[in-house]
């Protein structure tokens, strides 16, 4: 039996090339290696030699260096100046692609599609918003500084609990009413962990979105300031003519209660699910439902018109594995198995529920 090749710690950018060619990731140019040199340092070529590896802690490492490597390839540059932004660092590019994660590699990939271009403008509103929201001018220059230590945040008072966004960098908490950019991709310090002064009250997590024509919704990992648990907060924006309307977004948090219910949605074992008494005032709910061919989610508020998103198969995929990292983390005891499991088991449990109240109603 042939022993797996071990792979050193590359020293240079033709050994890093190495490595990613064998993971099948992009490789960058020579002015990316450079930003990444200078953003990263030596961590990246020392995650890149982890994942080749195959460390048992390397799913984490494996999704921000695909981030960063993404950010630093010419791919990215070409899809920002279609926007309009003449010029950007590549480091800003990187710094953008570690907190947006899979959101950012998304789009630089629908916007230099070749076949359907009807998702192309979605995706250019999204890259100009994040430009925005960086404070890049056309020229590509910094209207303010950036510091990725500082960079913004929010805490969110949602039902009796407040809730934080998980981040990839600590951020400043501020205000809910005032603008905020989108959530992290993996950290290199790996998923779980908290930077030091955070007091262990915030964790690194990713966030998913999923843009239609009217609607937008965004699942992004967060935990709850009370008791620290894992979950995931929901958001629905709506389509205005400059993009998406995130500032004026609809926000759900799922309890824990709910975790198993939404997982079992996506796995399959619930083909509809309504979710309710959200809020303060119980004002808040969302519904999904399985349409066969897609997913279609509704979220309501009341006083508000709701707020409806297509949501393709593929697009499942991610939220269902976001929402499985953590319960995870609530319950390391368990096996994914296990959860999945007793995920059936609570959403069989759930449709008998329901069914009997329809009975006993009608």
């Amino acid at each position: 039996m042939t022993n797996p090749r071990i792979f050193a710690v590359p020293r240079s950018a033709d050994g890093v090339s190495e490595i990613l060619k064998h993971l099948s990731l992009a490789i960058p140019d020579r002015a990316g290696y450079i930003a990444i040199s200078q953003s990263e340092g030596a961590k990246f070529a020392e995650v890149v030699a982890k994942i080749a590896n195959k460390a048992t802690d390397s799913d984490a490492a494996l999704e921000y260096v695909r981030n960063v490597v993404a950010a630093a390839h010419p791919d990215a540059r070409t899809a920002v100046a279609m926007t309009g932004c003449r010029a950007i660092e590549i480091a800003t590019l990187i710094d953008i692609a570690k907190r947006e994660g899979r959101s950012f590699c998304n789009a630089v990939s629908m916007v230099l599609a070749e076949g359907n271009r009807s998702e192309q403008p979605t995706a250019l509103a999204y890259l100009q918003r994040l430009i925005e929201e960086y404070g890049i001018t056309t020229d590509g220059l910094p209207m303010r500084p950036s510091n990725t230590e500082t960079a913004m945040s929010h805490v969110i008072n949602e039902q009796p609990q407040e809730i934080v966004h998980t981040t990839a960098n600590v951020r400043e908490l501020r205000p809910e009413s005032q603008p905020h950019s989108h959530y992290a991709g993996a950290s290199l310090r790996g998923e779980g962990s908290t930077h030091p002064g955070d007091v262990g009250q915030k964790q690194y997590g990713e966030s998913v979105h999923v843009y239609a024509g009217k609607a937008a919704l965004c699942f992004a990992e967060c935990l709850t300031r009370l008791d620290g648990k894992a979950t995931l907060m929901i958001e629905a924006a709506q389509t205005t003519a400059d993009g998406y309307n995130w500032q004026n977004k609809m926000m759900l948090m799922l309890t824990q209660a709910e975790q198993p219910l939404v997982l079992g949605f996506f796995a399959g074992y619930i083909d509809k699910l309504e979710l309710k008494g959200h809020g303060r005032q119980k004002e808040k709910g969302i519904t999904l439902v399985n349409q066969g061919n897609q997913f279609f989610i509704t979220m309501i508020m009341r006083g508000h018109p709701p707020r409806a998103v297509p949501m393709p198969a593929k697009d499942c995929y991610p939220v269902l594995t976001m929402l499985l990292r953590q319960m995870l983390r609530n319950d390391p005891h368990l096996t994914p198995q296990l959860i999945l499991q007793l995920s059936k088991r609570i959403c069989d449990m759930h449709v008998a529920e329901r069914t009997t109240a329809v009975v006993a109603n009608g």
